[in-house]
């Protein structure tokens, strides 16, 4: 049975897929979080530590990346559903502003190496990239540090 009415545009579909997307990597970063400052509460063999540390942080950091993949994705469906229909031309606009700085952490994210080269790929460089110590911890002191929120 169809029901009346216009569909939506495929961008209206596809905005709300990557957008879904974006919010459910978002939400697993906050549990890898709670992992990772867990596991520092709770510290056991340093050799398991060191394991469990780099699994999760690897982790966090592809939830990152697909998050931003996915919310450029839904920036482009955004822009594309603003030239499509006026309705949401300015929420389009505004939503593809709003995002444009994402655009700068794909071009600094995109090749590790030389950062990896320069850090010996440590966690505390990771950590301290992404603002959860000082630039000048030389570690993590307190579980409470390691706080994504």
């Amino acid at each position: 049975m169809k029901l009346g009415g216009a569909q939506a545009p495929l961008s209206v579909y596809m905005l709300a897929d990557h957008l879904d997307a974006a919010l459910a990597a978002g939400e697993d970063i906050m549990v890898r979080g709670s992992q990772w400052r867990e596991l520092a509460q709770h510290t056991s063999e340093p050799a398991d530590f060191a394991t469990r540390q780099r699994k999760i942080a690897d982790e966090i950091r592809a939830l990152e990346l697909m998050l931003v993949a996915r919310v450029l994705k839904a920036r482009t469906h955004a822009v594309t559903l603003s030239e499509y229909d006026d309705r949401f031309r300015a929420l389009g606009r505004l939503f593809a502003s709003g995002t444009a700085i994402l655009l700068d952490a794909v071009a600094e994210s995109g090749d590790a190496r030389e950062l990896d080269f320069d850090t010996g790929d440590e966690i505390i460089a990771y950590v301290r990239s992404r603002g959860l110590i000082a630039p000048d911890a030389a570690a993590i002191r307190k579980a409470s540090d390691l706080t994504i929120d």
